[in-house]
């Protein structure tokens, strides 16, 4: 076991680091640095720790088809993903009240893109009003 603040490094002999290495996070409660995080936490990969919730200007996605890290932070969600302004989570639609937005790959409160049409049915921002919309 390492010194507070140190973590094991499985790495490199089991040496104690302040930093773990590239592609492995500090998981605080075990005192060792890990290529996958413990359930429940996020692998941030600008401070190289497992974390509870995502810094600031991050969402935590969950990516259930990676089996190395299935939870990590990202700075923009992948296609296809909202970021939700809210919960600091990727998302595959946005909750009533924000609209998902393509292009800036997040949950808006209103369409910006000057080519969007709002879409309240389904809360969707979209390049042409659907038919039987105005």
């Amino acid at each position: 076991m390492c010194p507070f603040g140190l973590f094991v490094d499985e790495t490199s002999s089991f040496s104690c680091v302040s930093k773990c290495p590239k592609g492995t996070f500090a998981d605080t409660k075990r005192g060792y640095c890990v290529s996958r995080c413990p359930s429940g936490f996020f692998a941030d990969y600008e401070s190289s720790y497992c974390v509870n919730f995502c810094p600031n200007g991050y969402y935590g996605y969950v990516n259930e088809k990676d089996e190395k890290n299935s939870r990590f932070c990202l700075a923009d969600c992948p296609a296809g993903w909202f970021a939700d302004p809210q919960t600091r989570m990727c998302a595959t639609s946005c909750k009533a009240g924000l609209f998902a937005d393509p292009e800036a790959r997040s949950c808006v409160e209103m369409c910006t893109n000057k080519n969007y049409f709002a879409v309240a049915e389904d809360w969707t921002c979209v390049l042409n009003c659907p038919t039987g919309f105005f």
